[in-house]
């Protein structure tokens, strides 16, 4: 339970600093940020990012608590919508390519950066885009 606000009252802080224009650039939020292991390519042979819904958050992560819910080959910003809640983003890119997540649209104020083969878990509620780099 204080882990859980101990997130939240980050994130509030994250997003306050953000409207206010002071960079947190790569500060992984109140969440885990790990290697990613088990990443796969795309099927044109390109890597990937994605984004993973928690299915039941009392399951161990082993279990298949996520489910696959956006992935993206391209470079460029994506806009979210309606994306609430706990999510893992999967930074399965490779060579340095990196995701950016962002509390504005079109891969504004981003706050959050992900390295390759990179994991990111927390709450997407304050995030509206998503920016692959190379």
């Amino acid at each position: 339970m204080k882990s859980r606000i101990a997130r939240y009252l980050l994130t509030a802080l994250l997003a306050a600093l953000a409207m206010l224009g002071l960079s947190v650039a790569a500060a992984p939020s109140a969440s885990a940020m790990f290697i990613e292991p088990g990443c796969a390519q795309a099927p044109d042979g390109n890597a990937y990012m994605q984004i993973y819904v928690v299915d039941d958050p009392s399951a161990p992560i082993k279990m298949g608590r996520w489910t696959n819910q956006h992935r993206w080959y391209d470079y460029g910003s994506y806009n979210l919508a309606n994306e609430y809640g706990e999510r893992r983003v999967v930074n399965c890119q490779w060579g340095g390519a990196r995701v950016q997540l962002c509390y504005g649209y079109g891969g504004t104020n981003c706050a959050i950066t992900i390295p390759a083969g990179h994991v990111w878990e927390g709450s997407i509620t304050p995030i509206n885009s998503v920016r692959l780099l190379r």
